[in-house]
């Protein structure tokens, strides 16, 4: 059984993380072309992703979670949903067709996963005492022991 501090799997991240990059990509390729594929709007987010996914297999999963939901939340609230609207602030003025509305829909939903799972996790792990497995297996009627594991009978 998994306590509430446990990651999440890691298929399930890389699987959340894989579909937050397909968003990117595929926005990228409905709205650019497929010329910006290898160009520095998508490589350098993946090499972030790619970063990310890094930081993920090491033993600060915990940073890494965090890190991995705010880049979720900058694709989902910046680049899903704030880079569409016609602000004055853009270096672009962002396309006004239902075309590219639909492809940030979808660039937008593929970031929810992300987004959720990590979100799940640290807030589980931010609530859940901060035992270690010994006394949050120990029952609470058990007999203290020393350390080389002798009673004191």
């Amino acid at each position: 059984m998994r306590t509430a501090d446990d990651p999440p799997r890691t298929p399930t991240v890389f699987t959340a993380l894989g579909l937050s990059w397909l968003g990117l990509a595929i926005h990228n390729w409905a709205d650019l072309g497929a010329q910006v594929l290898p160009g520095p709007e998508t490589v350098a987010p993946t090499a972030v992703y790619l970063l990310l996914a890094a930081a993920w297999m090491t033993p600060a999963r915990r940073p890494a979670a965090g890190l991995m939901l705010v880049w979720g939340w900058l694709n989902l609230i910046g680049g899903g949903l704030l880079s569409v609207l016609p602000i004055p602030l853009w270096p672009f003025q962002p396309e006004q067709t239902l075309h590219h509305y639909a492809f940030h829909v979808i660039y937008t939903a593929l970031q929810i996963p992300l987004v959720i799972t990590l979100h799940v996790y640290l807030r589980r792990s931010s609530t859940s005492p901060t035992s270690s497995p010994r006394t949050r297996n120990a029952s609470p009627s058990s007999t203290p022991r020393s350390e080389t594991g002798s009673c004191d009978n």
